[in-house]
């Protein structure tokens, strides 16, 4: 199968890598081997090549020449998905200890223009403590690393692979820390994303990004399944509730037909099942 061409082919980076004896290639070669061993739904081992990594990776030392090398930094990146990892497994407190770990000692070595790099490692961090009900803080890091960084370099007509995501993300969020501390969104801006979230090419089909953001830790069309969910609850026109109940629903069925084909999209298959329900019984009701 495809997992064990990759294993092999990972195992064969960490020998060449280190009687290369450089650990930006090292820490590299761990960060494959590891996603490798996350792909097959294997956390543990993932975890433990994980702290390999750590053993020789330094931010700070490594990471402009890692970008340097390959275009962006895999063994930052591992980081971001060892948040997932962790929270599968039930390690919840070695999870808080990883997002603080990249906010304070990470993200101030990354090269502030990839912002694609940067939205590789943040997604899972974002996902993780939207979760643990610190959306507005998922949104400031959002805002400060990717989204404000994004057009202050690059600007309108520009593209990025996830440029997609990106005001989906922010409405999702804003919605999220709304709710986290009890208030509601004003009128006029709960009208403007709901316009935004009922636009038909708001979560249209686009699989290659839909699959790499399982990995990450929740597709699109679960951020646009739970932000529709969110403004129905509140919604107080029954036809308008409707239509995004029903949209939300088919947003929720075709997340969970992606986050269930790969055990590597554990942690984004939980985020599925969980909106999923609430859909199913709502609709019940």
């Amino acid at each position: 199968g495809k997992h064990v061409n990759k294993d092999e082919l990972a195992k064969r980076l960490v020998i060449q890598a280190r009687i290369h004896g450089d650990p930006v290639h090292i820490a590299r070669a761990f960060a494959m081997e590891a996603l490798c061993f996350a792909n097959i739904g294997d956390f543990e081992q993932a975890i433990k090549r994980q702290n390999q990594l750590e053993d020789v990776y330094s931010a700070k030392e490594l990471s402009s020449r890692t970008c340097q090398e390959y275009g962006s930094d895999r063994s930052a990146q591992s980081y971001g998905y060892s948040v997932l990892w962790y929270e599968v497994l039930g390690l919840h407190e070695e999870a808080q200890h990883q997002i603080s770990f990249i906010l304070d000692e990470i993200m101030p070595h990354m090269p502030p223009k990839n912002v694609h790099n940067s939205m590789m490692i943040l997604f899972p961090v974002i996902t993780v403590l939207k979760d643990k009900g610190m959306a507005r803080k998922a949104g400031s890091i959002f805002r400060m690393y990717v989204y404000d960084r994004f057009y202050e370099y690059y600007g309108e007509g520009s593209s990025t692979f996830l440029l997609k995501i990106y005001e989906p993300l922010i409405i999702w969020l804003q919605l999220a820390g709304d709710l986290d501390e009890g208030g509601i969104t004003n009128d006029l801006k709960r009208q403007e994303f709901e316009d935004f979230a009922l636009r038909a090419d708001v979560g249209a089909v686009d699989k290659t990004r839909s699959l790499q953001m399982c990995a990450m830790g929740r597709d699109l069309h679960c951020v646009v399944a739970e932000t529709l969910w969110m403004l129905a609850d509140k919604c107080s026109d029954g036809e308008r509730k409707k239509l995004m109940l029903q949209k939300g629903i088919e947003q929720a069925k075709i997340s969970s037909e992606y986050t269930s084909t790969d055990q590597g999209y554990e942690y984004a298959r939980r985020q599925s099942v969980n909106i999923l329900q609430k859909y199913s019984k709502a609709i019940v009701d």
